[in-house]
Parts: structure tokens; C-alpha cells; sequence
């Protein structure tokens, strides 16, 4: 029996996690025996662990001994376990030659100390266009608590990847999507998009049409864009001729802000609805009811799961036009692109869910559904181990 070995920073927050424990359920499925590894089971962040974790890289290197995986699957490690465990991983594969290691791509560490290409102007979030040069990153301050935070980032990324380079310990990178697989300037990559576990929509979805219904779902922060996007309707939009229902789900930071603009936002015929986190089915319950899935990250995006759940659930899309968010909304039918959060855009599109909402959402390409399965996952992931092989 083939053994493997899962790795991430968190073992049920984020998009990474969720993958982490679908990919581990669906080789489950195909006999084989898997094992985890997760930083929040033993660590909470700490900015000498973030640099240097020992204790991770010397727990993980018995681990690896005691379980002997043929196969390691990493996921995201920069924030708790750090970077030091890919030199546990290097000197497990100098006793076993034959382990393979792989790595899905959820955000944009290998490539840049600043992990979601982000920096801050005062206590402002913004963005930078393209992977920045070291000159800009010293200039920057790339975390909201200082730049001293910052440097730290800095000093991780430099320390491991141009110093040591341990990044040669990786076999093959695992791209989600286009936009992330044409900005890795690496050639051990391959396109293996994430797997959702919801059924290829049926015709027995239907959804109430007397008031347009809208889902939001993922963590109530800057990046995100929700209190953004919220706060423009407010500011620039015009009073919906159809009454729109707003489910958000998660928790944040702007959890409160959000909540002050409920009153204002109802002034507009918008009406928000806060769930906190809920379970998956419960969400996607949700969506099954909803015309829209929403996702106004201000921040590039990989590849978004809520955005293909929700296509899955013929829900079009509403998002921002760059990015994984733009890969995705382009593949399906009465997506809204948006080009920023200011007046024109945000009353066009108010305009266009009154008239469009009774519409469903399909991929353009039918196929598109089998390559979001668990099966057709799976079968990419063998395939690349073969060849690797």
C-alpha cells in the first residue's frame, strides 16, 4: 500500500486546508494510506517561528522516519511550520531517493516574501501589479503591525530560497490556475485544478425569484473586499428596483464595520445577513438558493473555490476583473467582471442583476465540471506521479 503525507500550516482554516483534507479524502478512496501534518495542531504563530521553526523541522523529520511516506503533499507551510521543514523534507529524500514530492500552489510565497503580493500605505492594504523587486520590498511595509514584521518576511523568504534554495526539494509545482501557473517563473509546473466535492449541477435546483439573492463567503478582511464592495453600494449605488438578500459568511476583522452599514445599505433595497463560519453544507445549501456567488477580493486571488462551488450551483459570478477570480468568471455564462468598486461600475452592476438575476450560470465548456471533480484530480495527480517515476 502506497503511503503519503499531507502538509499545511492549518488543518481547517483557509482554502488550503480544505483542499488539504479533500485530496486526503479522496486518496483515502483509492487505497492508499495517508497521514497529515499540521502547524496548528502543535504551534501558534510567533515571529521566531516564522523565521526559524526547530521544533517544527525536528518533529517533522521523526515523523517522516517513523511513517516512511512514498509520496509528500505539501501545501502551505511559510506561516507556523516555516520554511525550515522543506530541509527535513531534503534530508528524508537523500535516505529514500524514490519519495516524490509536490507542491499546490495556493498563494504566492515561492515567489515573493510579500504572500499575497500585498503592502501597506499607513494602515491602508494595497497591492502590487506585479511580484516586486527586492528595492521595493525593502521600501515597503509588507505587514500592517510594522516594518520591522515586514523584514521578517524579508530575511524568511531571502534566507530559504535564494540563500539555501530549498525550493530544489519540490519535484513538481501544482498550479490551480492559469493566472498562478503563468506567473511561476519555474519550469516543474503542471495545471491541476482544485477539486470541489459538490455534484455537477441538476435541473432540480430551483431558486426564488421574488428577491435577488446573493453569497458571500470567506474571511471578513481588507483583502477580501466585502466591507469595500458594501461601503461603495452605499456610497455610489442606486436603489434596487428588486430587494437584495446578502448572505456573508465568515469572520474577520471587519466584522463590526460591516454591521454599521446595515441600516444604510437597506436604505438601498439591500438587505446583509451575517452567519459567522458555518459548516460546508450549510453554505452550500445556501448557494443552491442563491442568483449570485460574490467575491470583490482586492487582492489578486489563485483560484477561488467559493466562485466554482457556486457555478455548481448555477449561481453566476460577481467579481473583480484580474487575477484567478477573472480565469473563472470568464468560463461561465452572465458573469459580472468588475473593474474597481467606484460609481460607474458598482450602478452598472446593480442595473444588471435587476435585469440578468433569473439567469443561470453554466461553464461555457461542459467539460469544465469532470476537471473540478475529486476523480479527475486524482487521476492528474497519479499521472504526474507516474511520469515522475
Amino acid at each position: 500500500m502506497k503511503k503519503i503525507l499531507f502538509i499545511n500550516d492549518n488543518s481547517l482554516k483557509g482554502g488550503s486546508a480544505q483542499v488539504t483534507n479533500d485530496t486526503k479524502k479522496c486518496f483515502d478512496s483509492k487505497g492508499w494510506k495517508s497521514y497529515t501534518f499540521f502547524g496548528s495542531s502543535f504551534y501558534k504563530f510567533s515571529p521566531k517561528n516564522y523565521i526559524f521553526n526547530y521544533n517544527a523541522y525536528k518533529k517533522l523529520k521523526i515523523y517522516l522516519d517513523e511513517i516512511e511516506p512514498d509520496i509528500i503533499h505539501i501545501h502551505n507551510y511559510d506561516n507556523l511550520l516555516s520554511p525550515l521543514v522543506l530541509l527535513a523534507l531534503h534530508m528524508y529524500k537523500k535516505k529514500k531517493k524514490s519519495c516524490k514530492i509536490i507542491m499546490t500552489v495556493h498563494d504566492y510565497h515561492i515567489i515573493s516574501p510579500s504572500n499575497s503580493l500585498s503592502y501597506y500605505k499607513g494602515k491602508e492594504k494595497k497591492f502590487f501589479k506585479t511580484p516586486p523587486s527586492l528595492i521595493k520590498l525593502l521600501i515597503s511595509k509588507l505587514d500592517r503591525r510594522s516594518y520591522i514584521h515586514g523584514v521578517a518576511r524579508l530575511i524568511q523568504w531571502y534566507l530559504y530560497y535564494s540563500f539555501f534554495d530549498l525550493r530544489k526539494v519540490i519535484d513538481i509545482y501544482l498550479c490551480p490556475s492559469e493566472f498562478i501557473y503563468n506567473l511561476l517563473p519555474l519550469k516543474n509546473k503542471k495545471i491541476v485544478y482544485n477539486p470541489t466535492n459538490n455534484l455537477i449541477s441538476s435541473d432540480n435546483i430551483i431558486k426564488e425569484n421574488s428577491f435577488i439573492t446573493i453569497s458571500f463567503a470567506g474571511r471578513l478582511t481588507k483583502d477580501k473586499g466585502i466591507y469595500d464592495f458594501l461601503e461603495s453600494i452605499h456610497k455610489y449605488g442606486k436603489h434596487s428596483k428588486i430587494k437584495i438578500i446578502l448572505h456573508i459568511f465568515g469572520e474577520g476583522e471587519l466584522k463590526e464595520k460591516i454591521l454599521s452599514l446595515e441600516k444604510k445599505l437597506k436604505e438601498k433595497n439591500v438587505y446583509i445577513i451575517l452567519h459567522g463560519f458555518q459548516k460546508k453544507e450549510i453554505v452550500q445549501k445556501t448557494l443552491s438558493k442563491s442568483h449570485y456567488i460574490l467575491l470583490p477580493s482586492l487582492c489578486y486571488e489563485n483560484a477561488p473555490l467559493s466562485l466554482i462551488e457556486g457555478v455548481f450551483y448555477k449561481c453566476k459570478i460577481i467579481t473583480m476583473n484580474y487575477g484567478g477570480m477573472k480565469e473563472i468568471a470568464e468560463k461561465t455564462t452572465n458573469s459580472i467582471l468588475l473593474n474597481n468598486l467606484k460609481h460607474d461600475e458598482i450602478i452598472n452592476m446593480i442595473t444588471t442583476i435587476n435585469q440578468q438575476y433569473k439567469s443561470e450560470a453554466v461553464f461555457y465548456d461542459n467539460n469544465q465540471y469532470e476537471k473540478y471533480s475529486s476523480e479527475y484530480y486524482y487521476k492528474k495527480i497519479k499521472n504526474i506521479l507516474d511520469e515522475l517515476n
